[in-house]
């Protein structure tokens, strides 16, 4: 038996983010913004695992079990203000004078634990807004001041376990939020509905009027189905940039025969508008 850790760091956001910091257990609303971010929002989240193997009988890992999980974010605060101070050194928000303009620090033996909310943006022109329901400032550095005159807190958050949570979310969440509320529709279909004489070599093409869904694209929502009602076996594609989705047969088309297709109203656009109404048209081919 061996243990392993596993060290994964990557981006929340890229680009400029929102950043709300509250006392542990308020709500984004309840929170206080530190304003926007300078670039992005990284992390580092690391696990470690016990490998097991039997040496008599194997001679690979048979089984894990993971011993640890750490998440720490990190963020650059643009404006050196003391209330972004005090997030920085971990300080209580009671070390702030408001009306001398005064934050006092030093010699606190306690941890402040805080909830963090990052809005960032999200896929399609929304937002993705990131929560960590439990946190603590763990280090910071200042970095030179900018040509904008900001001097930058560059802060790093560990993400605690709130056990409050039931397992596997703990750390926190995020909710994708969309102004979009147009469904998304098939525009055209190729071949057209009720074409004569489609070639037998040909691919169904439908093109809808806004992105999808990726997941969305198989073929239980994307199918075509022969004369009988029998599925014709093939494989779905789709083209991001003109928001096509085509349906290439492993085999050519029988000739003379009907062809129906089926788009299910279940699929999403990105914001999760679902079409609502199932998209079918015809064909046949030529002899």
């Amino acid at each position: 038996m061996v243990t392993r850790a596993v060290n994964n760091p990557g981006n929340f956001t890229i680009g400029p983010s929102d950043i709300y910091v509250g006392l542990y257990g308020m709500t984004k609303g309840e929170a206080r913004s530190i304003g926007i971010t300078q670039g992005g929002v990284s992390y580092n989240h690391s696990r470690e695992y016990k490998e097991f193997d039997d040496a008599d009988q194997y001679i690979s890992v048979v089984g894990v079990e993971k011993i640890g999980e750490r998440l720490e974010v990190t963020f650059s605060m643009k404006e050196n203000t003391l209330e972004n101070l005090a997030l920085a050194w971990d300080l209580p928000e009671g070390n702030i004078d408001e009306a001398t303009n005064t934050i006092t620090f030093g010699g606190n033996y306690e941890s402040t634990y805080r909830s963090l909310f990052i809005d960032g943006p999200a896929p399609g022109g929304g937002t993705a807004g990131w929560e960590f329901w439990k946190v603590v400032a763990y280090s910071t550095s200042e970095i030179a001041d900018t040509k904008e005159d900001n001097a930058l807190l560059e802060v790093t958050v560990l993400v605690i376990e709130d056990v409050t949570k039931i397992k596997g979310q703990r750390f926190g969440r995020r909710v994708d939020i969309y102004e979009d509320s147009t469904p998304p529709s098939v525009t055209a279909i190729s071949p057209e509905d009720d074409a004569l004489s489609a070639p037998l070599d040909a691919n169904v093409v439908w093109t809808l009027s806004e992105a999808i869904q990726q997941r969305d694209i198989t073929t239980g929502n994307f199918n075509v189905l022969d004369e009988t009602g029998g599925e014709v076996v093939g494989n779905l594609s789709y083209d991001k940039a003109s928001f096509q989705v085509s349906f290439t047969p492993e085999s050519s088309l029988s000739a003379s025969t009907n062809y129906f297709t089926f788009v299910s109203g279940e699929v999403r656009d990105i914001a999760g508008n679902q079409m609502g109404s199932n998209y079918r048209s015809n064909f046949s081919t030529t002899a």
